[in-house]
């Protein structure tokens, strides 16, 4: 044991210790070797906060060497989540909170008691704002970007006041043997336990920032106000406009590949079925070509005159009205516009006792299972054999329509293989050309591009178009050299041309998210290309970040609610299952770094970028002491993850130095070589 108490660390002060359990991290670094406690020559080791929330006598923990893993909690955290970021929630706790404290301090100004009030009554304004940001409703100006950044700074200040006052609280029930009946109690149960403590300053300095941040909020509110944004509910949806619409022709001049795939739908069309209507699901992220494929197999020759074939771009609205309106057109060849019940009627004549192939393309809802019985019911009268095809990014699109016919199949579409890719890839970018190999090094500089381009068909066709524009290799080379997420970000002669845009068409993906599930695969961004992770590890650190916000249901842990986000990310295709542990593809890691500026950051060996002052979340890999000096200067960091692999005869005091700083660090994990002893801040 370290003892039956832990000194401070980063301003947290600890409880008494107990063993905890927890599954080996990080598979693919130094923390799963043995480790020595001390006089060996690497020390591997991760530190967790411990959330409190729904057990409320619940102690931080004991260390544990599991697997070469020393963990430790870090502090105590009531687990409210703060980026997204239902920051009403914490306000309001912290308005309770203090407003308790007010009426037992004769101290506290009047002037502090109304700016509390003020502040109370500003919660609706604030969420309607933030929320108007994250749907993109308003302009995210610099001003706005700046005031959003200075409400998190206040709102994850208050959250760490919250903790203290839960520390307080069980450190009470702890020495005192006094149980409190719920840590739902806290507040109330604040007044009692800061009747003479020096928390008073804390509390002012918050609401000294909120002050500060209702100053901001009274110009940006006139915006929400001459816009008439009223309150959003939490979830984020798909913007029709932000999505092309499709047919059933091919856009291509020629098809590349699938040809295992288009053969396995084939076979399942064509498949003798007594059953009425049965489904397939072609699911992967955008991009991957699931509607050419569609396109395809859907003007395959050997289907002609076999099936009534229906094409519905099911996107923009899923309706029962709009896609029965659509399937009926698609019939009859002619525009529709009936009620639900007349065009159901018509579709039941149409398709009786024939069999008929629709394909639901770019299909999105996966929560609302009585619209898809819905639009299901008139084609339950059709002839047995017929087929639904469906592509889609999300998984629990593929579980929905599996749950409404009942036979189903899926197929999880992934990357081209090489050879077809390239032929798709110079395709595009030697447009035009009669002879690639009149243009040099070009071919060779492409062939290294394209298989920086994972498989993906759109990554081709946005960055071989680009190319296209310019066959030299000086830009060519510079290309091959830089990220997709940066070509895209820079090139707006690309965008004002209308090539199609690889990361606004995952971005969609990832607006689809609820924001508590965006919030939490940002986090991944700080995780290097290609890491493999379990579950267990994944929703330990979610929680200990303070990412996961309190369950509503009582019977529920923060575990619970944490695992279920996962389970969301993997149906709705953010996490790859490889036999024993998961990924993420390299195209969504990009688009997690791009929608996590500021929030989350990680630094490889050979990275020198300046690290913004609002990172909250920071991996770091380095052999440099003086990329550890700064460390402190990031006063809202949260997570730190460090593999240091250099030799300092100073390490250990720059770590002590580092750690005393880091007041609202939750999460720390260790990889040190040369380091042979734990830091005393830790210790």
């Amino acid at each position: 044991m370290l003892g039956q108490k832990c000194s401070k660390l980063g301003g947290l002060a600890k409880l008494e210790q107990r063993r905890v359990t927890c599954a080996p991290r990080c598979r693919n670094n130094a923390a799963t070797a043995a480790v020595p406690r001390n006089g060996g020559k690497e020390i591997a080791a991760a530190w967790y906060a411990i959330p409190v929330a729904h057990e409320h006598l619940r102690q931080p923990s004991s260390h544990l060497v599991i697997g070469g893993s020393l963990m430790v909690g870090l502090g105590l955290t009531v687990g409210l989540a703060v980026g997204g970021w239902f920051a009403s929630s914490v306000i309001g706790k912290f308005v309770n909170a203090a407003s308790c404290y007010a009426n037992d301090q004769l101290s506290w100004s009047k002037d502090m008691k109304s700016k509390l009030k003020k502040l109370d009554e500003s919660q609706t304004q604030i969420k309607t704002l933030v929320d108007a940001a994250e749907h993109g409703t308003v302009e995210l100006s610099p001003g706005l970007q700046s005031w959003l950044w200075q409400l998190r700074d206040a709102v994850e200040a208050a959250d760490s006041v919250l903790d203290e006052i839960e520390h307080r609280r069980i450190h009470d029930e702890v020495t005192n043997g006094e149980k409190v009946s719920s840590s739902k109690k806290v507040l109330s149960f604040a007044r009692r336990v800061l009747k003479a403590d020096p928390v008073k300053q804390s509390l002012q300095e918050v609401l000294t920032m909120f002050d500060g941040v209702l100053t901001g909020l009274g110009i940006f509110a006139q915006a929400l106000a001459v816009l008439h944004v009223a309150s959003y509910a939490g979830e984020s949806k798909v913007v029709a406009n932000n999505l092309r619409e499709t047919s059933s022709l091919e856009s291509e001049l020629k098809f590349f590949g699938r040809v295992n795939e288009v053969e396995d739908i084939l076979k399942w069309i064509l498949m003798d079925d007594s059953s009425v209507v049965s489904a397939m699901s072609v699911v992967g992220i955008g991009g991957l070509g699931k509607t050419a494929l569609a396109q395809h197999v859907f003007n395959e020759n050997a289907l002609v005159g076999k099936f009534n074939k229906i094409w519905v771009h099911a996107a923009s609205r899923f309706e029962p009205i709009s896609i029965a309106n659509k399937m009926l057109k698609s019939v009859m060849d002619v525009n529709c516009d009936f009620d639900l019940d007349g065009a159901h009627r018509r579709l039941k004549e149409k398709l009786m006792g024939k069999r008929f192939l629709l394909v639901l393309d770019d299909v999105w809802n996966d929560a609302d299972r009585e619209t898809w019985n819905t639009i299901i019911a008139p084609l339950r009268f059709a002839g047995g054999g017929s087929k639904i095809l469906l592509t889609t990014r999300l998984g629990s699109v593929a579980d929905m329509i599996g749950k409404v016919v009942g036979r189903h199949t899926r197929i999880n579409l992934e990357g081209l293989k090489k050879e077809e890719y390239l032929l798709l890839f110079n395709q595009h970018a030697f447009a035009g050309v009669t002879d690639p190999d009149d243009y040099g090094r070009l071919p060779s500089i492409g062939l290294e591009i394209s298989e920086k381009l994972n498989g993906i068909p759109l990554a081709a066709k946005t960055i071989g178009a680009m190319l296209n524009s310019r066959l030299d290799d000086e830009y060519w080379t510079q290309i091959l050299e830089t990220r997709i997420l940066d070509i895209e970000k820079d090139d707006i002669d690309l965008m004002t041309k209308g090539y199609s845009s690889l990361m606004s068409t995952l971005r969609l993906s990832y607006q689809d998210l609820h924001i508590n599930l965006q919030r939490c695969f940002r986090y991944c961004s700080i995780f290097p290309q290609g890491h493999e992770f379990t579950k267990e590890d994944l929703v330990q650190l979610w929680i200990a970040a303070g990412l996961i916000p309190q369950p509503r249901n009582d019977n529920q842990t923060l575990e619970d609610v944490a695992c279920g986000y996962f389970d969301d990310l993997v149906r709705k295709s953010f996490f790859d299952l490889k036999v024993s542990f998961y990924v993420i593809h390299d195209l969504l890691h990009e688009l997690a770094q791009s929608v996590a500026v500021g929030e989350c950051f990680r630094v490889d060996c050979d990275d020198h970028a300046q690290i913004m002052g609002t990172t909250r979340h920071l991996y770091m890999e380095t052999i440099d002491i003086l990329a550890l000096k700064k460390i402190p200067q990031l006063k809202y960091l949260r997570t730190l993850i460090l593999h240091f692999n250099g030799d300092e005869p100073e390490l250990s005091d720059v770590i002590n130095n580092m750690l005393r700083g880091a007041a609202n660090l939750r999460v720390l994990e260790l990889s040190i070589k040369s380091l042979q002893v734990v830091p005393e801040s830790i210790e």
